[in-house]
């Protein structure tokens, strides 16, 4: 005769498979932890060397839209005027720096020089933080090369420098 031996299922688990797991999932959460940490102040470092500033990607490609239907261009320290066409015909377009209590802030003016009087002008905040422009190649009132080499000044150490392209002939 043989015997037959009745096993239970067990219903929980032991003392020792207890802890080993717990100890597993603390280990892992020690980890994890560590590795976000390390992430957080690499990032936040990276943030400090050079934050991201969204507005001179923008302010680009304004002044390169602005640019592209340029026919008469003024380029002044403070200020610079674009006459050109846009979608509603001829239009002077000026971006002025205005010096206020709490620094300098960009200003951008658009004339639709065909409009009334009472319509005429649409005037909106760039950005803030810009001190003065510079052309840096050679320039004329009537911008036949269609090539602009424009350096903004800013307040952070990181001035910014734009080649700007005219599309489409002068006439």
């Amino acid at each position: 005769m043989s015997h037959r031996t009745l096993t239970r299922p067990r219903a929980a688990m032991t003392l020792i498979e207890l802890l080993t797991s717990l100890t597993l999932s603390a280990m892992l959460m020690a980890v994890l932890l560590s590795t976000l940490a390390q992430h957080s102040r690499m990032g936040k470092r990276l943030q400090e060397k050079k934050p991201f500033v969204p507005w001179k990607m923008i302010l680009k490609q304004q002044l390169q839209s602005d640019y592209s239907a340029c026919r008469h261009l003024l380029i002044q320290s403070k200020l610079i005027v674009i006459e050109g066409y846009s979608a509603n015909g001829p239009t002077r377009i000026e971006y002025e720096i205005v010096t206020g209590q709490k620094g300098n802030w960009l200003f951008r003016s658009e004339f639709d020089l065909l409009a009334p009087r009472t319509d005429q002008k649409t005037k909106e905040l760039v950005c803030r933080s810009v001190n003065r422009f510079t052309a840096m190649s050679q320039m004329s009132t009537d911008v036949a090369p269609g090539i602009l080499r424009l350096q903004i000044e800013t307040d952070d150490d990181d001035d910014m420098q734009l080649v700007l392209i005219r599309h489409g002939g002068a006439g």
